[in-house]
């Protein structure tokens, strides 16, 4: 004959108590109350009575040290996350040390810090950082990524010299990673020494095109000067920046070092 339900909750809470019994731990100050043991620091029970057996429960110290436990472990977790994120952010690993606090606060353009706090990989627009040679444009581009690589964001840092020889290499291989990124950062992008490539201003346009299709940010970053990019008569390279300039915001460096 099978035992009833009630009987079978009893053998179960007995088991359970039995088990109790044997990782029930008492340390020194620990104390007991009517049968029941509570912890000497926090005072509060160790134990709780289901019928007649006594079932452990976690005092206070325990669950303070449980909630440690996993904040260890998630902070563990995240370095692990930031360092395979910054690994794969830069092609030189030096890059990561170029942050906001190593420059002057009156350097820090209060539009950037603003993208920054309120980048979203699907709804935020890019950049176009335009500025002449040595205005701090690269800087502010790697301070841009390791802001955004901090926040969890899947950041890749290049230039357009990089992009290019890659794209030869393997231009379906190179198009597929650049979309597992939630933003792309294109440095030395058509600069004027470039514009007589038109191999590679036309790798550059397909990989823009990609981002743009696939409506991913980007950040561009450029010396060529502002009249030249909107008043080119080369058809690639203003379909190129026309591109760019649909989903990027502009700003201009001109600060010199």
């Amino acid at each position: 004959m099978s035992s009833s339900p009630n009987q079978f909750t009893k053998d179960f809470v007995r088991k359970l108590a039995h088990i109790a019994k044997k990782n029930l731990k008492i340390k020194d100050g620990d104390y007991q109350k009517n049968e029941i043991w509570y912890c000497g620091k926090c005072n509060m029970p160790m134990q709780i009575k289901s019928g007649d057996e006594l079932l452990c429960i976690s005092c206070h110290c325990v669950i303070n040290e449980i909630k440690k436990h996993k904040e260890k472990m998630h902070s563990y977790d995240y370095e692990i996350t930031k360092e395979n994120l910054v690994k794969n952010a830069f092609y030189d690993i030096n890059f990561k040390y170029v942050t906001f606090d190593k420059i002057p606060e009156n350097d820090r353009n209060d539009e950037i810090v603003e993208y920054i706090q309120n980048f979203d990989k699907n709804t935020s627009k890019g950049l176009l950082i335009n500025g002449s040679i040595r205005s701090g444009k690269t800087t502010i581009a790697l301070c841009i990524t390791n802001a955004l690589l901090n926040r969890g964001f899947k950041c890749k840092y290049t230039n357009a010299l990089r992009l290019h020889n890659d794209f030869i290499i393997s231009k379906n291989q190179l198009l597929d990673d650049i979309r597992q990124f939630d933003l792309i950062i294109i440095d030395d992008f058509l600069d004027s020494h470039d514009l007589s490539n038109k191999f590679l201003i036309s790798n550059m346009y397909q990989i823009v095109n990609s981002r743009f299709e696939s409506n991913q940010p980007m950040i561009v970053v450029t010396s060529l000067p502002n009249v030249q990019m909107h008043s080119t008569n080369d058809l690639l390279i203003a379909k190129t920046f026309s591109k760019i300039l649909l989903t990027c915001k502009e700003l201009i460096f001109s600060r010199g070092k």
